[in-house]
């Protein structure tokens, strides 16, 4: 199981014990909800009834006392209008119990019959007192005193009666209140547990998840320890000011990372290399990686070769507002090419590297709409000089006379090759036939000031060249073998006279 499982999983079982700490709390609240309302319902409202239903039997017993002291018929009937409103108000809250009450209803009704059986007795106590106040004298004897303790009697019994229903509805009460604090407590439990589950579970996954991240962390640290040791790498700002650097690219340039942030290195690429320098600023401008290779010199004065990637870093308006660089050093891969393009002898490049880059130097000069020009040379009577100096005294004349070709011919794109033997070739472009010719001139001069000995030349005391040379422009190039056979026929003319240089 992955850290984001094992995550996902912690966090996915503390959300479950939330919710159920939530659908408890809701489920005890609904319960706790209902017993409320049943104190409500039962207890508290048959208990009200049953003592306001008691207070109006006293009042009524009362009324019925004032019925016999009663002086005037119209006193009786203020006394018994008293009697019938609060007997009223007796047979409402009758109704309440009869729809409320949880116990049995026989105990209800035996309070009820009470209440209905009272008022033939009350009635008789009243027309007893209406006939004693009018005189009139009945079939039977009676005594007032007598029906009043009756009256007082029934009252009694049918308080006791009511009092049963409170007895009961208070006992409802107590049984509620301890349902309802059992409930209180087992909610208040579960709670606990559950919260406690969820605080030692977040307090498990939090030490996890940090162990996990500290562990991970350490890891990045090496990695990034390990990539800052051995991968050159730098971060600039839009105008090329070094923001990062890896100590693996200090080392490479011979510097400190505080002599190098917060200053103008533009990718490190040499001040003088303004056409590079061009071209990467106009790629990367425009949100291009660029991809390109150049030749750097550190603090030891040595050169060393640099395979950079610069590419921009974009802002949230994908806007390029820096860039970063990743590099190589591609120092011995390209002392390796030198050496495979290079000749030996002369430290010239070789015939090899002649046949690409003439093909190269073809490609831009016809992009470029530019003249360009190759000018095959070759060493009057060189093997005369040979056989008469000897072949080291000859190696030595062709590496001084390609020594001086190459101080020559100094722009950037200007090459020189060892064609072979004693023959040389020099490429370049972006200059007329004239200016072509006079340059080779100068060339075909200096080689003769060299004054290298050559008694058994036949044009001259010293080394001297001939030089043949075609020069087309970009809308006259023909094929790369028809240009060489052109020059080298050109040479071919130079060479029946010698020490001359033939252009066309």
């Amino acid at each position: 199981m992955n850290i984001k499982t094992k995550l996902i999983t912690g966090f996915g079982i503390i959300i479950i014990l939330l919710v159920g700490i939530g659908l408890s709390a809701i489920f005890s609240m609904v319960r706790l909800s209902k017993i409320t309302d049943n104190m409500y319902i039962h207890p508290f409202t048959v208990s009200n009834a049953a003592q306001r239903i008691n207070t109006n039997l006293i009042a009524m017993h009362q009324y019925m006392g004032g019925v016999v002291e009663a002086g005037t018929q119209q006193d009786i009937l203020f006394y018994v209008e008293k009697v019938n409103q609060h007997e009223q108000f007796i047979l409402n809250d009758f109704n309440i119990i009869f729809e409320r009450f949880l116990g049995e209803k026989s105990k209800v009704e035996d309070a009820y019959d009470g209440i209905i059986s009272w008022k033939p007795i009350r009635n008789e106590v009243i027309r007893h007192k209406v006939q004693l106040l009018s005189g009139i004298k009945g079939d039977t004897p009676f005594d007032l005193e007598d029906d009043l303790l009756i009256d007082e009697e029934h009252a009694a019994n049918v308080n006791q009666s009511v009092q049963v229903l409170i007895d009961y509805a208070t006992n409802k009460a107590f049984v509620f209140h301890e349902q309802a604090t059992k409930s209180k407590n087992e909610a208040l439990f579960v709670t606990i547990v559950l919260l406690s589950l969820s605080v030692l579970l977040s307090i498990a996954i939090s030490i996890y998840v940090i162990a996990t991240f500290n562990r991970n962390n350490k890891v990045l640290k090496s990695y990034l320890h390990m990539i800052d040791q051995n991968i050159m790498t730098s971060s600039s700002d839009s105008s090329g000011i070094t923001t990062e650097i890896s100590s693996a690219l200090c080392r490479f340039v011979g510097k400190t990372k505080s002599e190098l942030l917060e200053k103008e290195n533009v990718f490190f690429i040499p001040k003088d290399n303004k056409t590079l320098l061009g071209n990467v600023w106009r790629r990367i401008k425009t949100g291009e990686t660029m991809d390109c290779e150049y030749e750097v010199q550190g603090d030891d004065s040595e050169y060393k070769w640099l395979s950079s990637i610069i590419y921009p870093i974009f802002d949230s308006d994908f806007k390029a507002d820096g860039y970063r660089q990743i590099s190589r050093d591609i120092t011995d891969r390209k002392l390796f090419e030198s050496v495979s393009i290079t000749d030996k002898l002369t430290n010239l490049f070789n015939r090899r590297h002649f046949d690409d880059m003439f093909k190269k130097e073809i490609s831009i000069a016809k992009r470029n709409g530019k003249n360009i020009t190759l000018a095959i040379i070759d060493i009057d009577f060189f093997k005369k000089y040979n056989d008469h100096y000897g072949h080291p005294a000859g190696d030595l004349a062709l590496s001084s006379v390609a020594t001086f070709l190459k101080v020559s011919m100094k722009r950037p794109n200007d090459y020189v090759f060892r064609l072979g033997g004693e023959e040389f070739g020099i490429l370049f472009s972006d200059v007329d036939l004239d200016s072509s010719y006079k340059l080779l001139g100068r060339v075909r001069r200096g080689v003769a000031e060299l004054k290298i000995e050559h008694e058994k030349s036949d044009v001259n005391d010293y080394v001297t060249i001939s030089i043949g040379s075609q020069t087309y422009s970009a809308e006259q190039l023909p094929s790369e073998e028809q240009f060489y056979n052109q020059a080298d026929k050109m040479l071919y003319t130079a060479k029946e006279t010698r020490n001359c240089v033939i252009s066309a």
